[in-house]
């Protein structure tokens, strides 16, 4: 609400008095100038905002000598932008943070946060509105406007194995006008850094297992192998007995073996999906029929399948694109080294399969 003072170079005639600030001559009690004001030159003005919320504002006039006139304008400008804060923090393996973004402003327009990049290795969500009923869906591209009015994200850390250590995603803040004296500014760039330390832990093995065989009998070796990750141990054989043999589930071991603990499961529960195709029946179509070994071996429509349903489309070079997805979680906690997925209508493509 401070005032500034300029002195006219010109004589002029006010075309369009400012919308929000006042602009009087020095001496004249403040009286506002209006429209079709002369102004003489070498006069001393002053303009004041008015307003704790003004960014920008514009005075119109037209200049003349006498014989010839043009048309000028004086435009005030509020010189602090919005600011954007860098931010670090430290977030555990597989769990989640919501973080407000640090994003100020000396003006009174709406700030509105974007996503310039995403981390390399955690995953990044939007912060549930729920005014605007829009839950907490994944960032998958950038330059993603957050729909939390607060500049809200939700960061998930990666899980073991998917390289811990510091990730970094970076974001922007633009300050749209609330009014005809707010002025739009432009995205202001900060970055977050996140650590996701790891202190690794080690299945408890004993070091030691007694057992006794009569000759020529058998005997059931187990091992308990608990794993404090909450993963599961893999047991490896290191030698074989110099006398005995060794068998696993019936078959002679004849040498030393890495893969003796490999478990094969399927889908059992659907946490997220983004769509799937309208049905009168819950099942049919649905998310659901992702779930399980698969049913559907020939090629066609089929109800026993999840059939995604995405009317928001865009056409490229005459082609329907859109990607859909689905998070489905299984019974064990593994590292993966194979996924097997079924495809049965439609040209389609698996374009990126990740683990929490």
């Amino acid at each position: 609400t401070s005032a500034v003072g300029l002195t006219s170079a010109v004589n002029f005639t006010v075309v369009t008095v400012p919308s929000c600030g006042n602009v009087w001559v020095e001496g004249a009690s403040q009286t506002p100038l209006q429209a079709g004001s002369e102004v003489a030159q070498n006069t001393s003005l002053w303009f004041s905002c008015g307003s704790p919320g003004f960014s920008s504002d514009v005075l119109v006039y037209r200049a003349w000598n006498g014989s010839a006139s043009i048309l000028g304008r004086i435009e005030f400008r509020r010189d602090d932008p919005p600011v954007a804060g860098n931010l670090s923090l430290e977030v555990p393996t597989g769990k989640f943070a919501s973080i407000v973004l640090p994003v100020t402003s000396p003006g009174a327009g709406l700030l509105q946060c974007i996503v310039v990049s995403l981390p390399t290795k955690g995953r990044l969500l939007q912060a549930p509105n729920p005014a605007l009923e829009i839950p907490a869906l994944p960032i998958t591209t950038p330059g993603t406007l957050l729909t939390s009015p607060a500049c809200e994200v939700i960061y998930r850390a990666p899980s073991l194995g998917w390289g811990l250590g510091f990730d970094r995603f970076e974001y922007s803040v633009a300050e749209l006008g609330a009014h005809p004296c707010n002025l739009s500014y432009s995205g202001v760039k900060a970055a977050v850094t996140v650590n996701v330390p790891y202190t690794p832990t080690r299945p408890v093995l004993s070091s030691r297992t007694v057992a006794t065989v009569e000759e020529e009998g058998a005997v059931t070796l187990s091992f308990d192998a608990p794993n404090p990750d909450g993963g599961i141990s893999a047991v490896v054989l290191v030698s074989l007995p110099t006398k005995g043999l060794l068998y696993h589930n019936g078959t002679p071991i004849p040498a030393l073996s890495p893969a003796l603990h490999q478990v094969s499961q399927w889908a059992s529960v659907v946490l997220n999906f983004s769509s799937q195709y309208p049905s009168k029946s819950e099942n049919t179509y649905s998310a659901k029929q992702a779930l399980g070994p698969p049913d559907v071996y020939r090629y066609g429509d089929s109800p026993n399948v999840w059939n995604n349903f995405n009317p928001g489309f865009t056409t490229l070079d005459s082609q329907f694109t859109y990607t859909d997805f689905i998070v489905l979680g299984f019974p064990r906690k593994v590292y993966p080294k194979l996924m097997v997925e079924y495809e049965t209508n439609g040209p389609r493509a698996l374009v990126r399969v990740r683990t929490p």
